[in-house]
């Protein structure tokens, strides 16, 4: 009898069978022996360790581990990510909550959102504000002095906040367990066209019940680059643009965080393309890739070492000024990828590339999600003799060390760039926001992308829909087919301007930038818990 046996040996019997949480609960539920039998820190970990090695992500923040956790906590993940992922196996997927993020005290954050996004684990979130100021916010804790709202709750305890004290043009971040280092470019003085490039390093408290955490301001460096991409990892940074937006120079900034030195760098590039097609990632070998989007096919350069430039050129940055540091330093090798060859349907209009998300994380190794599209919808036939417009999308992962060999070594095949690859359509157009960008982005763990298409082409609604992506580091035989879920709710679309989306709390954000001049709209992120 199953009673009968040690504690040890159940967790053992229950690893090996990889069982979940529904198989605990429904064993919990036979007898008060087998109940007491598993309230304890051990098996709780065994179902936690099972659940952390599936497809799914734990909504686990990145410097806390599963073996230093109570039963408490274990128990409240596990049973947090059975209800998210059982609401996504029904037929019609509900939104459990719909709250609203609003800081837990007065901030610059009110009067209007730049972009917003969620750390690793998704508890913690980062908020860079249209006047420059970063601020981090727990949503797990509602905010006192509010109390409930008719969307169901307000969350956002503050634990820190900067103040840059600038327009922010672009930004990003990397988090690495408890420090994130965070990359903010902005103007400074609009009027004498001065920016500036800032590296902040915020540290969050691993005690969850903390009231703060800190952030400081590790340098500066004042840089012309408006217009461009920009990249971080634990130590490095790099900027790439162009002093002009209509100069088709590719000028990248590289930095050496720890050291605090920067070389300043001319590709000689000239594509007859702004910078705003580019995206720059840093790849874990060492070198780094400027990736150029364009109709059917990208172009991709790389710099082999990051660490040889930096060793022979950089400088201070206290001693950097960028009007006269500029060197010219080609790349080490450009190739031609084609996406539509990859997307292996021969019946369409063109292809071209959607931006990638530089959204790498621990869950997909590193690659990078990104969409190839068909330019137009296209027309299908019904039985009824009418006809319906479908737009093809085709999801791949591109993985950055991979590329980079297959660059060096001047292959031929472009197999090595594509890993997964799933192709699916969709009837309606997919919204945009005040900016022109296609409302549809993949999650930070990678293993769902959502998209809102208005209910009837042309209309002021829309609906969200929920897609699973194939794994990228699952195995064949995990591949999963899976038709895209409608949740239940209808958003207004003018109030989106940016979508995010965190797998590990089951959470779709709805960003909205505010009007600064009308302080009746007060609304900045909704947060809608599926």
């Amino acid at each position: 009898m199953l009673l009968d046996l040690p504690g040890d040996l159940i967790c053992d019997i229950w690893e090996l069978g990889q069982l979940g949480v529904s198989e605990a609960m429904a064993i919990r539920a036979v007898s008060r022996g087998l109940y007491l039998a598993t309230e304890n820190v051990p098996f709780w970990h065994v179902v936690a360790r099972v659940l952390h090695a599936s497809v799914h992500p734990l909504p686990i923040p990145p410097f806390r581990a599963l073996h230093s956790m109570s039963l408490v906590e274990l128990k409240e993940i596990c049973l947090k990510h059975h209800r998210i992922h059982d609401n996504l196996l029904q037929p019609k997927p509900v939104l459990r909550e719909d709250k609203v993020l609003r800081p837990s005290h007065s901030s610059s954050v009110n009067r209007g959102i730049y972009h917003f996004a969620f750390l690793p684990g998704g508890r913690h979130v980062l908020i860079m504000s249209v006047v420059g100021r970063v601020t981090c916010m727990d949503i797990e804790r509602k905010v006192s002095g509010y109390g409930d709202s008719e969307e169901g709750g307000v969350v956002g305890h503050v634990l820190a906040s900067h103040q840059s004290k600038l327009k922010p043009l672009m930004w990003n971040f990397c988090a690495d367990g408890e420090e994130v280092l965070i990359a903010v470019y902005g103007t400074v003085h609009e009027s004498l066209g001065m920016q500036e490039l800032q590296i902040l390093r915020l540290t969050l408290p691993t005690d969850t019940s903390a009231d703060t955490a800190k952030m400081e301001m590790l340098f500066t460096i004042n840089v012309r680059l408006p217009y461009g991409g920009i990249d971080i990892n634990s130590d490095r940074v790099i900027v790439i643009g162009s002093a002009e937006i209509s100069s088709n120079d590719v000028l990248i900034l590289l930095v050496n965080i720890p050291g605090k030195r920067c070389v300043f760098m001319d590709t000689g590039i000239h594509e007859g393309k702004t910078c705003i097609n580019y995206d720059a990632f840093l790849v874990p070998d060492g070198s780094f890739i400027l990736f150029s989007e364009g109709g059917t096919d990208a172009m991709v350069h790389i710099y082999n070492n990051i660490q040889a430039i930096l060793d022979r050129h950089a400088q201070p940055v206290e001693a950097f000024r960028w009007h006269n540091a500029r060197l010219s330093i080609p790349p080490d090798g450009t190739r031609r990828l084609d996406f539509a060859e990859s997307c292996h349907i021969k019946d369409q209009h063109r292809w071209y590339t959607v931006h990638p998300w530089n959204t790498p994380n621990v869950l997909t190794k590193g690659l990078i999600p990104i969409f190839t599209t068909s330019e137009y919808n296209t027309e299908h036939g019904e039985e009824d003799g009418g006809t319906t417009k479908q737009r093809t999308v085709t999801h791949m992962w591109l993985d950055p060390l991979a590329l980079a060999t297959y660059m060096r070594k001047n292959e031929t095949s472009t197999t090595p760039l594509v890993l997964r690859r799933v192709t699916f359509n969709i009837d309606l157009p997919i919204s945009r926001s005040l900016d022109g960008q296609e409302l549809i982005v993949p999650g930070y763990c990678g293993t769902h992308f959502v998209w809102i298409a208005p209910t009837q082409e042309g209309e002021d609604t829309g609906k969200m829909w929920l897609r699973t992506l194939p794994l990228a580091t699952a195995p064949e035989s995990m591949e999963r087919v899976q038709d895209p879920v409608i949740l239940s709710t209808d958003v207004d679309l003018s109030e989106v301007d940016a979508l995010d989306l965190c797998e590990e709390m089951g959470i779709i954000a709805l960003a909205r930038r505010e009007d600064l001049e009308n302080e009746d709209r007060t609304r900045n992120v909704r947060l809608l818990y599926y």
